[in-house]
């Protein structure tokens, strides 16, 4: 009985007139019932988030939502770390050989107490790409961690 009331209420037709107030002229006259004025505003949500998510996933747009980036992006940056990561352990061996060099032509150090850099980390490393994850970085650290322990 209650569920058939609102369907009456739902149904029950209006009549919308638009009047020019200066003329007192009908300028658009439309029959609106609740249940079609409800359809209509749902079928235009509907729309819209059609258009939206289309324009969204058609379009590079989805390369700056976080989590849609696509895979190539993601390796890129996955790279790029590792290149950084190299580059800077070579600017420490760098800087450490320079002020080796200071130190010596200085005389604070003798030309034999220089520890040597070991060269064949620094040529695996040129050659070498890194593409290490999380879960390797981790259980590099936690060998390192256990090597430090033993000593």
């Amino acid at each position: 009985m209650k569920i058939k009331k609102i369907l009456d209420k739902l149904k029950f037709k209006y009549n919308v007139v638009v009047i020019d107030e200066q003329r007192l002229t009908e300028k658009y006259n439309i029959h609106l019932s609740w249940l079609r004025l409800i359809n209509i505003i749902g079928l235009l949500l509907i729309i819209m988030l059609t258009i939206i998510s289309l324009i969204i996933f058609a379009t590079p747009l989805s390369n700056y939502l976080p989590g849609f980036e696509s895979a190539k992006i993601h390796r890129d940056v996955i790279e790029q770390g590792a290149r950084i990561d190299s580059l800077t352990r070579e600017i420490e061996m760098a800087e450490q050989q320079l002020m080796n060099i200071k130190k010596v032509i200085a005389g604070e150090i003798d030309i034999d107490s220089i520890p040597e850099a070991d060269t064949t980390i620094i040529a695996r490393n040129k050659t070498l790409k890194i593409d290490a994850l999380e879960r390797e970085k981790a259980f590099r650290e936690e060998i390192a961690k256990n090597k430090g322990k033993k000593k």
